[in-house]
């Protein structure tokens, strides 16, 4: 039970970390009421300061992060036989998963970071966050299903 709650502290820790790094300046954000609007070359190409419209996106894509993160340890931990005998099917969610997780990677970190210094700084980011949050992900995925029960009890009691 402790190991659950660890690790979603620390699954915590890092996606608080990669939405905070491109948060944007309170003393530099412009007063206009108009928010921006979505584009996906905004995404792209993002502008070359922090705006709110970056951090939403940045947000955004790490809710699509973990999302992936969850399925791709679901697959690499229930298909474990299928990968090693290299069955077409496993090997392509794989390879899809992966490659959708390192392109949403590489789109975070094209948009601008927050120039604000922090009390504390994590070097490599997003490349980090995200790995912990994968590894994190992964060593819930191989808890067994006593601990889940267990877990979903407490929080219910806990409230």
């Amino acid at each position: 039970m402790m190991s659950i709650g660890t690790l979603f502290a620390y699954t915590l820790v890092a996606i608080c970390i990669l939405i905070l790094r491109y948060q944007p300046d309170l003393s530099e954000e412009s007063s206009s009421g108009e928010p921006e609007p979505f584009s996906v070359t905004g995404v792209v190409f993002p502008p070359s300061r922090v705006t709110a419209r970056t951090s939403k996106n940045v947000s955004l894509l790490t809710v699509f992060m973990i999302f992936l993160a969850v399925v791709l340890s679901l697959v690499v931990s229930q298909a474990v036989e299928s990968l090693q005998a290299q069955e077409w099917w496993s090997c392509l969610c794989v390879s899809v998963t992966g490659l959708m997780l390192l392109l949403v990677t590489l789109i975070i970190w094209r948009q601008p970071q927050s120039t604000a210094r922090a009390a504390f700084m994590v070097p490599f980011v997003p490349l980090l966050p995200v790995f912990s949050t994968f590894v994190n992900v992964y060593l819930m995925v191989q808890l067994g299903s006593d601990t889940w029960i267990r877990y979903a009890v407490w929080m219910a009691v806990g409230k």
